[in-house]
């Protein structure tokens, strides 16, 4: 499928911005919350509604109207614009996108624009510019001349072509490309900033433009940073001057078939300054997970794609090198907060910043290709799964990640590690920009104490609308950053607690219920099976029977409110074991689906095994010895998706070692917090550790359980049983 994005020139941009009643249906602008089955039904929407194949993406453009990219690179008869000329063609049919003025994309780049118009007008009428001028490009450089092409751009006139591209493969948050006069920005980094975040860098790009016209040879180190401070009137200390003027700001872009070198804006990298020494301070530490932050040498690492195994591996082992190519620089389980680690890098080397959530960088090195919540987040996006910002900039020095990965249900507080780098620079999206409204911490006491300790650091602007004495969404009476809001690790209380209900809902089935992704819920509802309805949405859980001799577990959500966001999972477990779905429940924050299975099969990738290693007691983490009875598995659900977030095996002992029957009935909370799952199980219920228990009464299988266990389902707590010890 042909990629589209915004393509154009700065002065196209209008000061008028209306927008798009359904920007849902733009698929370069997808919620995380959706899934590819509902995101495969909406491109079909948006071609027939566009009259074009399905293969055809519908993209607002630039121009007049909106514009789409053909995989022929056919030309628009009417564009005037050569870059569009070349990447565009008109889509006169769609009626739902006529008499718009300007595209979806554009209307931050717009409004942000407008911000560094003034910005520069500002800046070519103070007294101090020809030396400003000075220190960014060079003694050399006319200022005068410089100072025209300012006045033109300001006006609209000889500015540098405009592209907004994915943030995979842009990797920065913005470039300039000499040979072809053109800016790109980064697609996330554009949906997800502030304007004076876009304003900066649209400013710092025009700054390696106006290096290209005005100077025969690149000037040295990254004159667009330095330009880009100055227009902003941003003191720039010695140290940071000196940094700027040694980094090396060069890459190359891939890009419509073609390549081009560029200086760019990156994101999440950070600049060694010229002594070499860089220190990290571990200043706060809101989150549940124990896991390790490392740091290390970009040097090299153009050669291998971000995210993948190679690349997680590589900086995961020059990370547990201790050298200049890189240092595990904090380790929630050994250092406390206020925690000082000085290394010696390399003077001008880039690096990156690495989070293990709830585990070493060793683990991460042995496991390179680990998926679930043990997955390394880093602070360059492109190496984030779906390219999500998992590290935040609080003021110029100051930086926070979120250990959640924020491709799944994430909390998004992004309190979770805070630390201060001193002796490299680099920037990051504003935590601001990241921040749900409803957990901006930003202006509380502590964070204000925390930049008053660390006088560099400036305070970053409170988000419009808001109160900086009383942050929306704060507690009250409660003046601290507020730690994870759920102290169970990987847990999250939803997008929108308010509308779901906070008491606790269960269903369970006696019977085995049979539906596919193909039925209706009409058609799954009138099977009577196991649902629970948390507001406009439905979810049903049951079986899928995938052949004559196999069955698998399967959960559907029907939203009635927003059909967008239904979803069916169907790949809990898909071995030639069989798996069956019996019952849900909601415990006011987290949706629990429980499943039988009657053996083990395939790989641990294929069953709920993917997500139970973690568990502290060995038998929770699979079926157990032998095949045939029929266990239990408890697996907590990302509401938004449907996806296995965490799972626990329960299962009871025979004499032989072998595992036999448990069949959960209920799930209730008690008032640690905790699951109380109810149970039958047959010969012999087990104690916490997984060991059988001692029969001291009489009777016979089945025997009333009781299993006490962690929301996250990594501890069993307790275990009863009736007549037993």
């Amino acid at each position: 499928m042909a990629e589209t994005y915004f393509a154009g020139d700065l002065s196209q941009l209008s000061a008028t911005v209306n927008s798009f009643y359904r920007d849902s249906l733009n698929p370069q602008v997808r919620p995380e919350a959706l899934g590819e089955t509902a995101w495969s039904e909406i491109d079909q929407l948006a071609a027939s509604v566009s009259g074009l194949a399905p293969s055809i993406p519908v993209f607002l453009a630039a121009d007049d109207g909106y514009v789409e990219t053909l995989e022929s690179g056919a030309i628009a008869p009417d564009s005037t614009d050569p870059l569009i000329g070349q990447l565009v063609a008109p889509l006169p049919s769609d009626r739902l996108l006529q008499n718009e003025t300007a595209p979806h994309l554009s209307a931050s780049v717009t409004q942000a624009w407008q911000l560094a118009q003034t910005q520069l007008r500002q800046f070519a009428a103070a007294p101090l510019f020809a030396r400003a001028i000075a220190t960014a490009f060079g003694v050399a450089v006319d200022s005068q001349s410089a100072r025209e092409l300012i006045q033109d751009w300001e006006q609209g006139q000889g500015l540098p072509r405009l592209e907004i591209v994915p943030d995979s493969i842009l990797q920065a948050k913005g470039a300039f490309a000499a040979s072809n006069q053109t800016i790109y920005l980064g697609q996330d980094f554009v949906t997800q900033s502030s304007q004076s975040a876009i304003a900066a860098v649209l400013i710092e790009e025009l700054g390696h433009a106006l290096d290209s016209r005005l100077n025969t040879t690149d000037a040295a180190g990254d004159e667009g940073a330095i330009f880009a401070a100055l227009v902003q009137g941003k003191a720039i200390a010695p140290s940071t001057l000196a940094a700027l003027q040694t980094e090396n700001d060069h890459a190359y872009l891939h890009w419509q078939n073609q390549t081009w070198a560029v200086e760019q804006a990156a994101l999440g990298e950070f600049t060694v300054g010229a002594s070499g020494q860089v220190s990290i301070e571990f200043l706060f530490d809101g989150g549940a997970y124990t896991g390790e932050l490392a740091i290390f040498s970009l040097a090299g690492m153009e050669t291998l794609t971000p995210g993948s195994a190679a690349y997680i591996q590589e900086a995961a082992r020059r990370a547990l090198s201790q050298s200049p190519a890189g240092y595990v620089v904090i380790s929630e389980a050994e250092a406390g907060v206020s925690s000082l680690k000085q290394v010696a890098m390399n003077a001008g080397d880039s690096f990156g910043v690495m989070l293990v959530p709830d585990d070493t960088v060793k683990a991460a090195y042995d496991r390179p290709d680990r998926g679930g919540k043990h997955r390394p987040l880093f602070s360059i996006e492109a190496a984030n799964p779906k390219g999500f910002a998992q590290m935040g900039q609080l003021a110029s020095n100051l930086f926070a990640m979120e250990d959640l990965r924020r491709d799944r249900r994430s909390d998004n507080d992004f309190n979770d590690i805070i630390f201060k780098i001193a002796g490299a620079t680099g920037e990051a999206v504003s935590v601001g920009a990241l921040l749900p409204r409803s957990q901006n911490w930003q202006n509380q006491a502590p964070f204000r104490a925390i930049l008053a300790a660390n006088p560099t650091t400036s305070l970053p602007t409170a988000p419009s609308g808001s109160d900086p004495s009383a942050p929306e969404g704060a507690p009250e009476g409660n003046s601290g950053i507020p730690p994870n809001p759920n102290p169970n690790p990987g847990s999250n209380p939803g997008s929108d607690p308010g509308s779901l209900p906070t008491t606790l809902l269960t269903s369970f089935s006696d019977s085995v219920v049979k539906f596919s992704p193909a039925d209706s819920e009409a058609t799954i509802a009138a099977l009577s099976g196991s649902k629970i309805v948390l507001g406009d949405q439905t979810i049903y859980i049951g079986t899928q029977q995938v052949s004559a001799n196999n069955q698998n577990p399967i959960i559907s959500l029907f939203d009635s409110s927003n059909p967008l966001n239904n979803w069916t999972r169907t790949d809990y477990e898909i071995t030639g074991a069989d798996g069956r779905g019996i019952g849900l429940a909601w415990t006011g924050s987290e949706l629990y689906g429980v499943f039988t299975v009657d053996g083990t099969q395939g790989s641990p990738s294929e069953d709920f095994r993917r997500e139970s290693q973690d568990a502290q007691q060995t038998w929770l983490r699979s079926y157990g010895q032998g095949g045939g009875p029929t266990v239990s598995v408890i697996g907590r659900i990302d509401l938004a998706t449907g996806e296995l977030v965490d799972a626990a095996y329960l299962s009871a002992l025979l004499s032989n070692g072998n595992s036999n029957t448990l069949v959960v009935n209920d799930i209730a909370v008690n008032n640690a917090g905790n699951l109380v799952v109810s149970a039958d199980s047959y010969f012999s219920p087990r104690r916490p550790n997984g060991s059988a228990m001692q029969q001291v009464g009489s009777g016979s299988s089945p025997f009333a359980y009781t299993v006490e266990i962690l929301p996250n389902l990594k501890q069993v707590v307790s275990t009863q049983a009736n007549g037993w010890v």
